[in-house]
């Protein structure tokens, strides 16, 4: 997909972002906190819960290049990835909603 470039310097800087939030995972607090600015980030942005699948190829093609696991690593990589994006597309989705709603109010 042209929405990401394997190998390209997005891929790698995907990459330590995914690296970075996982250090916070030990600290919930800054966790959370990160969660919901990538969140309000994507809403802004106009990220669909679609473009998850296409960012998880991308992103585990950057950890194999970047790392070279073991395919159990790359599958528990994947498995954490997919527990953060349905995360986000919850996040993003009342994000969204909440949205909507205050807009029709200040209408």
């Amino acid at each position: 997909s042209s929405f990401f470039h394997y190998g390209s310097f997005m891929s790698r800087t995907v990459a330590h972002m995914v690296f970075q939030l996982v250090l916070q995972v030990e600290n919930i607090d800054r966790f959370e906190e990160s969660m919901d600015q990538i969140a309000h980030k994507h809403v802004s942005r106009g990220i669909q819960a679609e473009h998850y699948s296409m960012f998880a190829d991308a992103l585990l093609q950057a950890i194999q290049e970047v790392i070279h696991p073991k395919q159990e690593v790359l599958d528990a990589w994947r498995t954490a990835y997919n527990c953060v994006a349905a995360n986000l597309i919850a996040r993003e989705a009342d994000i969204a909603h909440r949205i909507k709603q205050e807009a029709w109010e200040g209408f």
